[in-house]
């Protein structure tokens, strides 16, 4: 008997890799594609709302003194790269903290005690005068 005429056994699990992927791997890829769009866009969109209250928001000048100097190392250790972030915490005159994340630059200019004017506009940190350095 000729091959091509032999009945074929085949196993009702097999796979035809020209039938495609089975139904259950196609809609768990869809479900994670359409959550990863999901958060993609509600991230987008928390970040044009917050850029849109900052704009609207008035520039505020006021008297603060800096409290606390921290600095945060993220990325893995040996060869791989790393990133550091500068954060100061300033306490304003009415005794509200808030945190600011500054340049590395701006940010070794700026000792704990250092007093000054704190400019912000919403969320975001303009810059801070220091009229009063510390421990003097």
């Amino acid at each position: 008997m000729p091959l091509a005429s032999r009945p074929t056994e085949e196993s009702p699990f097999a796979l035809d890799p020209l039938s495609g992927p089975p139904t259950a791997f196609a809609v768990v890829f869809a479900l994670v594609a359409v959550l990863a769009v999901l958060v993609i866009g509600v991230v987008i969109v928390r970040g044009i709302r917050t850029w849109q209250r900052n704009n609207a928001a008035p520039v505020l000048s006021e008297p603060a003194m800096v409290v606390a100097k921290r600095m945060e190392i993220s990325g893995c250790a040996g060869d791989a790269a790393t990133r550091t972030d500068y954060f100061v915490t300033f306490e304003t005159s009415a005794g509200l903290r808030r945190e600011q994340d500054l340049h590395r630059s701006e940010y070794g200019l700026l000792a704990e005690g250092d007093q000054g004017t704190l400019t912000t506009q919403g969320t975001r940190y303009h810059g801070f005068t220091r009229s009063t350095l510390a421990g003097r």
